[in-house]
């Protein structure tokens, strides 16, 4: 028996020990603990995160929490922060294979040492295979520019390239191309 009940002064100390009564009574020093050993791996806490409230840096609107994935407020009428950080997607309008859609997508954002894009993703929400590719820049490649090709299915497919930057967060631009003949 791996607990026993013992007795303080005749009563039971051990009334009732179940699995809910030990979570109760170990989750605060399991925490401590844990906390205590993941200091020493660089792991850091946020600050401005108490209570599951965050406070996040606000640019121009835009709170620029890194979970997010922002859009410009009017296409139209970008300010400099939006021509900056909005990826540029450019494709056919139409194709007559969805086989292979060349796009290239570019940015005209800095590449410095502190402030640069980190990556592009290519995504499709209308083919099965949603999530169809992503590069990844350092300072080094000096521009932001990504070429290849991608699948879309008949009728109409909106593409998203989702840029992610390494102090203002994620940011989407947008292309339409409309697959004619066949299609995936």
């Amino acid at each position: 028996m791996l607990f026993k009940s013992n007795t303080v002064k005749g009563e039971n100390i051990m009334k009732k020990f179940d699995r809910r009564t030990f979570m109760a009574q170990t989750a605060g020093k399991t925490g401590y603990a844990l906390l205590a050993a993941a200091l020493p791996m660089g792991i850091m806490l946020t600050p401005g995160r108490a209570h599951g409230k965050a406070k996040f840096e606000v640019v121009e609107g835009y709170v620029l929490d890194p979970d997010l994935i922002h859009e410009p407020k009017d296409l139209n009428q970008l300010t400099d922060f939006e021509k900056m950080h909005l990826p540029i997607l450019k494709m056919p309008l139409i194709a007559e294979d969805g086989a292979t859609v060349p796009f290239y997508a570019l940015s005209d954002h800095p590449m410095e040492k502190d402030h640069y894009i980190e990556s592009i993703e290519i995504i499709n929400f209308n083919d099965p295979l949603v999530h169809k590719g992503k590069i990844n820049f350092t300072p080094a490649n000096g521009t932001v520019y990504f070429s290849s090709q991608v699948r879309a299915v008949s009728g109409t497919n909106q593409i998203m390239a989702v840029m992610k930057c390494s102090k203002h967060g994620r940011w989407v631009g947008k292309a339409t191309v409309k697959v004619t003949v066949g299609g995936c």
